[in-house]
């Protein structure tokens, strides 16, 4: 059946209520899907590849036994909420080997507290984070920068190359409003990051 679909997430959860052919379809479109993504993930947080397979084969179990209860309701993509499932097992893991970094660790607090917590935000924060590919390099670090690793203006300009922060003021000025034009040409993407906390 799944063969012959497109792998909407409708298509996806139907797949594996079906079971048979169709649910196996749907695991090896996962596998192919998302393990990269977690297996990068892993692998930049302090683990391996091998870690990073059994952390993926936990999260779809996990995210399997929800479907078939009927928990899954849809208010993320598939691919995030078993993305999200896996990052809260990995932090989870290097908790209790007190590996992880401390920058984690209330990122961590906030996965305990609940593992599908904040889903929807982190896949707007992802569409942000695609439009920022958009921008051109320089535009792209000065937003992370300045926006979400909250980087002084001045500290900025001198990783940078800026002459002084204003300098830096101004290009984040002409990046932001670069970064305006890209959303107004989308109104669901529009919508999406005005909702993004």
């Amino acid at each position: 059946m799944i063969r012959k679909l497109k792998h909407t997430d409708t298509e996806l959860i139907e797949a594996l209520i079906e079971g048979g052919s169709a649910e196996t379809e749907a695991f090896k479109f996962l596998y192919r899907n998302v393990l990269p993504q977690i297996s990068v993930f892993v692998q930049n947080n302090s683990g391996d590849e091998a870690m990073a397979n059994d952390v993926f084969q936990e999260g779809l179990i996990a995210f399997y036994k929800q479907v078939k209860l009927g928990k899954f309701r849809g208010e993320s993509a598939v691919k995030t909420y078993l993305f999200s499932i896996c990052k809260f097992i990995w932090f989870r893991k290097l908790k209790k080997e007190q590996r992880y970094a401390s920058f984690e660790v209330e990122k961590m607090k906030e996965y305990e507290a609940d593992p599908s917590i904040n889903l929807v935000a982190d896949e707007k924060r992802e569409v942000i984070h695609q439009l920022f590919e958009k921008v051109g390099e320089q535009c792209k670090q000065v937003l992370m920068m300045s926006i979400y690793e909250k980087v002084s203006m001045e500290l900025i300009a001198q990783k940078l190359g800026f002459k002084d922060g204003q300098n830096a003021r101004n290009k984040k000025f002409k990046c932001m409003k670069k970064l305006k034009e890209l959303i107004s040409g989308d109104p669901a993407i529009m919508n999406l990051v005005q909702q993004v906390r």
